[in-house]
């Protein structure tokens, strides 16, 4: 554990890297079907496992941003739970449910950890996640460029039309718009913020690549 800890910015690279390819790398290597054995089902559940891994890295601050946002906390617990009646009441299905709490309220944890951050730790974090949305960014519109075709079929195989909306839309290796450009907004708040006090090229140019992004995602952030 204290392994772990020692590297824990090199952890949340890697769980950054698996979480935002594994649609991608899910879909070419398994498809859109149901997980058909275990090895299916582990290779699904990688960016669950290793964020489980990063909060019992981090326990401490888990804890203590909970205790220090206790009423946040309080209403994040009250609509999982609102939310899970509601959906079972809907689908008699208790997997819809399992599926929402994994890809929507379980990485929000992380949000407990980030407010006990401080200082350079918390800047070194924010560095590697905006550097990484930019090449990420920059990536995904490459592959939409060069390999429409490619993306075009991944996304139907799903069930799934591409989406439009005057142009075809990305979702980057996410294959889904929404999220994609939720990613890219929170990195633009970063930059601007950084324009602001400190204007450079480099930062431009990192803006840029990130507008070019939500351009193609054609989402209203």
């Amino acid at each position: 554990m204290n392994f772990i800890k020692n590297n824990r910015y090199i952890l949340f690279l890697i769980c950054l890297v698996v979480w935002s390819f594994m649609p991608f790398l899910r879909s070419i290597s398994i498809g859109a079907e149901v997980s058909k054995n275990k090895l299916e089902l582990l290779f699904s559940n990688t960016p669950e496992l290793l964020l489980g891994v990063f909060l019992l890295a981090q326990y401490k601050l888990l804890f203590k941003g909970i205790q220090s946002n206790l009423k946040v906390f309080v209403v994040y617990t009250l609509i999982i739970l609102l939310g899970s009646i509601v959906s079972y009441l809907h689908f008699s299905d208790i997997m819809p449910i399992i599926y929402g709490i994994k890809t929507t309220y379980y990485p929000l944890l992380i949000y407990f950890i980030a407010y006990e951050i401080e200082g350079a730790s918390k800047e070194k974090f924010l560095k590697i996640w905006n550097m990484y949305a930019v090449i990420y960014t920059l990536l995904s519109v490459m592959f939409h460029w060069i390999y429409f075709d490619f993306e075009k079929s991944l996304i139907e195989e799903t069930g799934c039309e591409m989406p439009e909306y005057y142009i075809p839309r990305t979702g980057g290796f996410l294959l889904t718009p929404v999220p994609f450009a939720i990613m890219i907004a929170f990195s633009v708040l970063y930059y601007v913020k950084k324009l602001i006090s400190n204007n450079n090229v480099y930062d431009w140019i990192c803006l840029v690549v990130l507008f070019t992004g939500l351009l193609y995602s054609v989402t209203r952030v």
